[in-house]
């Protein structure tokens, strides 16, 4: 049993912020053997809550000028950042699609080359090989292309690539499932404060 003592009181940050320190060094190695180390765990946790929302109060006090000021800051630069913004997604949007267009140009050239090789038509493949366009240059801009995938059977997608659906898993034990295969069920408790209003 811990004889650290945390009491209510309207005191200064520094204050409280020492009184958390020396809380948190007696309290975190306490084991609960007893109702009243129980009672104490959840004196000393009643204390922290309305403490933190004491503080949290008084930050938003202080700094809802500093939000009003910010806010109508913003509200000075919004219109011209807004267009910018509107700009560039346009823009850039172009850009990509030219960048993809011409990405799958050259594919198909690549393709049919391929094919004309492989069928012995060497010159021929040289000659579609010859209209491959190189990659744009673009002053103070660079177009990066990766490789992305979309689903388009998901039954045929091989197992390995699968995992559960965790939000299909949590609807079935939340609506009373309590054996899955390969899941294991199980009761995790959480605590929730109440604090007196105005406290």
């Amino acid at each position: 049993m811990s004889d650290v003592q945390l009491t209510v009181t309207s005191v200064d940050r520094s204050t409280v912020a020492r009184q958390a320190q020396d809380g948190f060094a007696a309290l975190q190695a306490i084991e609960i053997r007893s109702d009243e180390d129980r009672q104490l765990v959840n004196q000393s946790l009643h204390w922290a809550v309305t403490q933190e929302k004491a503080l949290a109060a008084e930050l938003k006090e202080c700094t809802a000028p500093l939000r009003e000021a910010e806010a109508k800051a913003r509200s000075w630069f919004a219109p011209a950042l807004d267009a910018l913004g509107a700009l560039q997604r346009c823009l850039r949007a172009k850009i990509t699609a030219d960048a993809q267009a011409q990405a799958a140009a050259n594919q198909a050239k690549m393709l049919s080359a391929a094919e004309a090789f492989k069928a012995g038509q060497t010159e021929q493949g040289m000659q579609v090989m010859s209209t491959v366009a190189e990659a744009p240059v673009l002053v103070g801009t660079s177009i990066k292309m990766t490789w992305v995938f979309e689903v388009t059977d998901p039954t045929a997608v091989p197992r390995a690539l699968c995992v559960p659906n965790d939000a299909l898993i949590r609807a079935q034990v939340k609506a009373g499932a309590r054996e899955i295969p390969g899941v294991r069920i199980y009761q995790q408790a959480s605590t929730t404060v109440r604090t007196k209003k105005g406290a």
